[in-house]
């Protein structure tokens, strides 16, 4: 061991090593180190394990062994033995009767009893009696008997008895429950409740409940409450509560004044200072005159007495106070006072037993304690005429009064009651506890002091609300309720790996609660409790979680739908939603598949869309899969989530082959003019870029087309080849005279292609240029109104050596097929022809044409034509009263299908079919007559047996026809009757307000009303206007307003409308209402990306947007640029009324702000037949070029001229707009633009007064609706702030 200590280890791990391997307490493994390292170093370190440094060898033993041995040993041994041998024995060659701890080197002659320890290594013949304890390494032979506990390592023999006491060392965590006997040495951590019988030594840190009976030596901290019995040395500190019994001695150290009495056995030091003189005074004292032991009944039926009086007479009025030491007494009188003349006559006090309800077994014990308080006043004393005042005795803080002993007679009884054996907890199929087991713990009687129940005894997977209750004496009545929850026995989430409901994790068991109980209060300390059993089993899920069905693209190509095999909790996702919230995918890769400003959204419970952006790349094959533990079903009570969901994209249900619109600026092309293609319209290409190829041959062979196509060509290697839309051909690359047939074939990314062919001719003649927007052939319906806009430039004389000699033209339109025969007046525009709805004929085509012509020479004209299609309708079938309804047996109800409608207003009379089904067991259509050609189904009372049915409408016209279904179930009794009228609408836009549904009630007796929303399928649970805002019911009313601004585009939802009688019977009827999705996916595009007011010609196109409900209108114009940039389109300030062009051309803009750059925010909205509104912006930068007044006053005449004569207020305003922002800078006020306005003389004036008359002219082409009024407007606030402003001479 010198070795190890002096090698390369430290002098700490050998004491430790020490202390582990033979028991050693750490000063005799420091001491022994001390002696045998040679290291100075080391043992300085070893002597920090000494107990105390200042105990020195004296030149005889004590007559007890100091706890520490010396460092070199007293010539005679002590008489016993010290707790820890020395490092060497004593110089006499008898031993002592033996050491707990054997020497290191043995004595020479063994002692007469082995020590308490054996030595490191044993003698080769054992001792005659064997040690306390085992050697580390056994005899080579055995002893007769064992020892009382085994040896590490066993014998070679086995001793003939085997050993009865634990392990040497105890083990470093303790069990739960200690052993009958204590080890020798204590566990590092003490256990949870102490064991009967303390250690020898106590544990570093204490037990929280003491040990029955007390260590030997105290621990260096003390337990929170004390033992029963005192230790036989003092803690350093006290504990919280005193002990019962005091200290057989005094604490280590006394106290540095000496009390004012010495106590009865003295310190083992003397005081620092001692007393100046000899007590002179007389000493206090009491005579008590009593029994032995008072006995009390503690009901008031006996009582006893005692006389006390004083030895000596006081210096002053002594007042004796008597207390019970545990409360179980009082007396009367409750204090005694004596003075100087009556101070050795016996006063009498009774002693009586409070009734309590504290059990302290049949019969228990209380003392009597006796405070005595004294002025000890001399001038009292004095005052009294006393001549012995020097003679008196001090009473102040006399303790010497005996305690009375007290026997009380108790009939209470401790116990703690449970209040049942037997509880259930459960778990979900996910593993978590779902309810708990409940119980209460109460006590039968009042302790006399704090009562821990400890709760103990469940497996890893259970637990308590509480492992310790602590009920107070003042609490005791009062129960303690107990929750013990329990989760699946695994750590695994889900516990079935497959996601699944069943599997070999998911099982019930049993937990058993266990009480034990610990209390200062013997009575209930230890005190035996029942046990209590939890039946601990699974609640299963309803149904598994939901899995995809598949995930597939929509027909329109612009998203997935992705759709479940049940219904689900849509994730707790309501509206729109960052797809990376379900799919199990970045933001970036989601940017990356489904493009910028994707979103998802829940269509259904069962139906979820991933809509895609700007760029979207996602191809069929793609493998997604959802996050795991975010989908549930809808079901209440779910507790599973979708696990390792993963679905592979598939292509369309339907092909989606792009539908190629290809426009031409002009189907005949003047002489100078270039040429326009424009195929921006076509669809198909699911918001993505479709590859576009432009073709040209000549209509006859001797015409050359060379140069076009190879321009063409060039057009489609563009854009990394996938084309572009829209090619510009110049007028020098086409023969004149010549006619050409261009042809534009536009294939999407799932290779799907179709083409578009149109004829143009090339002039040799001047000819303005003619189109009429939108598609050709142009789609619409009986219902729709026709509106037909033609765009007008003039004809380029740029190749010719004449001019015009006016810009001003005119329009007129003609129908050529001759199948319509109604008036062709236009509207306040020559060049926008309107037709009212409900105009013409199905299944028939119009061919319309507009000819456009220089007003003072007709022969410079050209024509623009477009055939109109008039598609037939649907016939609409309608069943009024809500899609299902509950109807009472006892009622008559009928079917009512005459809203029926035909779109086209066909004369022909509509046929009616009805037919029953039955959709529940009970149900049977057996006796339910079917009506003939008729637009009513009536159904007699008690005809229908109670259960569930679904009858169906078949209308039809001609070869139209349609059908529709009610579902009515029949209930008991004669509910109200309640029918929902049909709405005004297949489809509503979020943006369109409000709708109301609208009801009818019949009920022979008074009822209460409620609509409601379905919440199990909607996303919204308070759709219905308030005063206040919105609210989830509307009760007592026929009709319900619903706000579709809180409603999700693309979901359908829900409306139930319930009926309550006064008898309680009660029906339901339901109507849904489809909200319409706005166009998405596309994109607005401004060339170029910059130029100058009122010279750069910028084109406006919105390209891609994909939507179910054609034909799209767009809207064009600007919106506020914010100072950092940024782009309000809160502030849109359209150009004009809707178009039914994509491309808008031709566009003069206003300067942007210097403090922005001079950017001009551009921007679109794209309207589908539904009126839904999609919307993009896009920023371009418009300067100024530098102009004088004149300069620009010139310019605007001349093109707001133009524009006038071609009959384009859209032109004309937005020429307006910019000539007045050009008058001023950032720095232009409204009193400056007034005061300009007002200088008629200066040429600024001239401008804004030429520009409210151009305006004047614009607003009389002008059509009046909210674009058009909102367009004017904003000329207006350029050119004036107020109307006031506007002088009549100006106007």
């Amino acid at each position: 061991n010198a070795d190890y200590c002096c090698g390369d280890d430290t002098c700490q791990d050998a004491v430790l090593a020490m202390y582990t391997a033979y028991s050693m307490e750490y000063s005799t493994a420091a001491a022994y180190l001390e002696s045998s390292c040679s290291s100075v170093e080391c043992g300085s370190y070893s002597m920090s394990y000494s107990m105390d440094a200042s105990y020195s060898m004296t030149p005889l033993p004590s007559s007890a062994p100091v706890p520490v041995p010396t460092m070199t040993p007293v010539p005679v041994p002590t008489m016993l033995p010290l707790p820890s041998p020395s490092p060497y024995p004593s110089l006499t060659y008898s031993p002592t009767k033996g050491t707990p701890y054997p020497t290191l080197p043995p004595t020479e002659h063994p002692s007469a009893s082995p020590s308490l320890h054996p030595s490191p290594f044993p003698t080769t013949p054992p001792t005659f009696v064997p040690t306390s304890f085992p050697s580390s390494k056994p005899t080579s032979v055995p002893v007769p008997s064992p020892t009382s506990q085994p040896t590490p390592t066993p014998t070679h023999v086995p001793t003939p008895v085997p050993t009865h006491l634990p392990t040497i060392v105890p083990s470093p965590s303790p069990t739960n429950v200690p052993t009958s006997i204590p080890t020798h040495l204590p566990t590092l951590t003490p256990t949870p409740l102490p064991s009967p019988l303390p250690t020898h030594e106590p544990t570093h840190v204490p037990t929280y409940l003491p040990t029955m009976a007390p260590t030997p030596l105290p621990t260096p901290t003390p337990t929170h409450l004390p033992t029963n019995l005192p230790t036989i040395y003092p803690t350093p500190l006290p504990t919280n509560a005193p002990t019962r019994l005091p200290t057989s001695l005094p604490t280590l150290h006394p106290s540095s004044l000496p009390t004012s009495n010495p106590t009865r056995v003295p310190t083992s030091k003397p005081t620092t200072v001692p007393t100046s003189s000899p007590t002179l005074m007389p000493q206090p004292g009491v005579i008590v005159s009593s029994p032995t032991v008072l006995v009390l009944f503690e009901n008031g039926t006996r009582t006893s007495t005692f006389t006390m009086s004083l030895e000596t007479e006081p210096l002053s009025d002594v007042r004796l106070s008597f207390s019970s030491s545990a409360g179980s007494v009082s007396t009367s009188p409750s204090s005694i006072t004596f003075d100087y003349m009556n101070y050795n006559s016996p006063i009498t006090v009774t002693a009586i037993a409070i009734d309590n309800l504290i059990d302290e077994q049949d019969w228990y014990a209380d003392t009597i304690l006796t405070n005595v308080t004294s002025a000890d006043s001399m001038t009292q004393c004095k005052s009294e005429g006393r001549t012995v005042c020097g003679q008196a005795a001090l009473y102040s803080g006399f303790t010497g009064v005996p305690v009375l002993n007290v026997t009380i007679k108790n009939d209470d009884v401790a116990g703690v009651n449970v209040s049942t054996t037997l509880a259930n907890a459960t778990y979900d199929n996910y593993g978590d506890a779902l309810t708990t087991a409940t119980y209460k713990l109460m006590l039968t009687s009042q302790p006399v002091s704090s009562v821990v129940i400890s709760l103990s005894g469940l497996g890893t997977y259970s637990s308590l609300s509480t492992s310790t209750v602590t009920i107070e004496p003042e609490n005791w009545k009062q129960p303690v309720s107990i929750e013990v929850s329990s989760s699946a026995p695994t750590n695994n989430r889900p516990v079935c790996a497959s996601g699944n409901r069943f599997c070999d994790g998911l099982s019930a068991r049993s937990e058993v609660v266990t009480h034990s109980v610990s209390s200062s209060d013997s009575k209930y300390d230890s005190i035996s409790v029942a046990s209590l059993a939890i039946a601990v089993e699974v609640v299963h899920d309803a149904s598994d979680p939901p899995s995809v069905t598949v995930g597939r693209f929509s027909n329109l190509l612009n998203s997935i739908v992705v759709t479940f095999d049940k219904a689900t909790d849509r994730a707790s996702q309501s509206g729109s939603f960052a797809c990376t919230n379900l799919l199990n995918l970045t933001t970036s890769e989601v940017q990356t598949l489904f493009g910028s400003s994707s979103s998802c959204s829940f269509t259904s419970t069962t139906s979820l869309k991933v809509n895609f952006g700007k760029g979207a790349t996602v191809l069929a094959g793609q493998v997604l899969s959802l996050r795991d533990h975010v989908l549930q079903t809808s079901t209440s009570g779910a507790s599973l989530f979708s696990t390792n969901e993963t679905f592979v994209v598939e292509q369309p249900l339907s092909a989606t082959i792009p539908s190629v619109s290809l426009a031409v600026s002009s189907s005949t092309v003047g002489v100078c003019d270039d040429m326009t293609l424009d195929g921006s319209q076509s669809s198909g290409s699911g918001g993505r870029l479709m590859t576009y190829n432009f073709s040209v041959v000549p209509l006859t062979a001797s015409w050359k087309v060379a140069n076009v196509s190879e321009w063409l060509n060039i057009v489609n290697s563009l854009n990394s080849g996938y084309g572009h839309y829209r090619a510009v051909v110049a007028s020098s690359r086409m023969q004149l005279g010549s006619s050409m047939k261009i042809t534009l074939t536009a294939t999407n990314f799932l290779g799907n292609t179709n083409s578009k062919t149109v004829v143009v001719s090339k002039l040799n003649i001047p000819a303005p240029v003619i189109s009429i927007q939108g598609a050709d052939p142009r789609y619409i319906t009986r219902s729709d109104a026709l509106v037909l806009t033609a765009t007008a430039q003039l004809p380029t004389m740029s190749c010719l050596s004449f001019d015009l000699t006016s810009s001003q033209m005119s329009f007129l339109w003609y129908e050529d097929s001759g199948a319509y025969t109604g008036s062709l007046s236009t509207s306040k525009n020559p060049r926008v022809l309107s037709v009212a709805a409900d105009t013409f004929d199905t299944l028939t085509t119009y061919n319309f044409r507009v000819v456009g012509y220089m007003t003072d020479t007709p022969s410079i004209n050209n024509t623009a034509s477009v055939d109109v299609v008039i598609e037939q309708q649907a016939v609409v079938a309608v069943i009024e009263g809500g899609a299902y309804r509950q109807i009472g047996r006892d009622s008559s109800f009928s079917l009512d299908g005459s809203s029926s409608s035909d779109p086209d207003g066909s004369s022909t009379a509509f046929s009616y079919t009805w037919a029953c089904s039955a959709t529940s067991t009970s149900a049977t259509c057996k006796n339910v007559t079917m009506p003939g050609d008729s637009d009513t189904l009536s159904v007699s009372a008690g005809t229908l047996t109670i259960g569930t049915y679904e009858f169906s409408l078949f209308v039809k016209k001609g070869h139209r026809n349609d059908t529709t279904t009610a579902s009515v179930e029949i209930i008991a009794g004669a509910p109200p009757s309640i029918t929902i009228s049909a709405l005004s609408s297949t489809k509503f836009d979020t943006e369109g307000g409000f709708v109301s549904l609208s009801s009818a009630i019949i009920s022979t007796l008074n009822y209460a009303s409620a609509w409601a929303v379905n919440t199990t399928t909607s996303d919204v649970s308070s759709p219905f206007t308030s005063k206040g805002g919105y609210q989830s019911t509307v009760l007592n009313s026929l009709q319900a307003v619903v706000a579709l601004s809180v409603l999700t585009a693309g979901n359908t939802y829900e409306f139930i409308l319930t009926a309550t009688d006064t008898d309680g019977a009660s029906s339901y009827s339901t109507i849904s209402l489809v909200m319409n999705e706005a166009p998405y996916s596309g994109s607005l595009t401004v060339t170029p990306e910059s130029g100058y007011a009122l010279d750069t010609a910028f084109t406006f196109t919105a390209s891609n947007w994909v939507d179910d409900d054609l034909p799209f209108t767009y809207i064009f114009g600007t919106v506020t640029v914010n100072s950092d940039g940024s782009l309000d389109a809160t502030t849109f300030s359209p150009f004009g009324d809707e178009r039914s062009d994509s491309t808008y051309e031709e566009i003069t803009l206003s300067q942007g702000s210097n403090t922005t750059n001079y950017t001009v925010g551009c921007y679109t909205e794209v309207i589908d037949s539904y009126g839904a509104v999609g919307s993009d912006t896009a920023s371009i930068r418009v300067r100024s070029k530098p102009l004088t007044v004149a300069e620009l006053a010139t310019i605007s005449n001349t093109k707001s001229s133009e524009a006038l004569a071609k009959k384009d207020g859209n032109a004309a305003k937005q020429i307006l707009k910019a000539t007045t922002r050009g008058l001023g800078d950032t720095k232009t006020t409204s009193t400056t633009r007034r005061n300009l306005l007002g200088s008629l003389n200066s040429t600024a004036a001239a401008i804004r007064a030429s520009a409210l008359a151009d305006l004047w002219s614009t607003y009389a082409l002008s059509d009046i609706t909210l674009s058009e009024v909102a367009s004017l407007l904003s000329v207006l606030v350029g050119i004036v702030d107020t109307p006031a402003d506007v002088t009549s001479e100006v106007a």
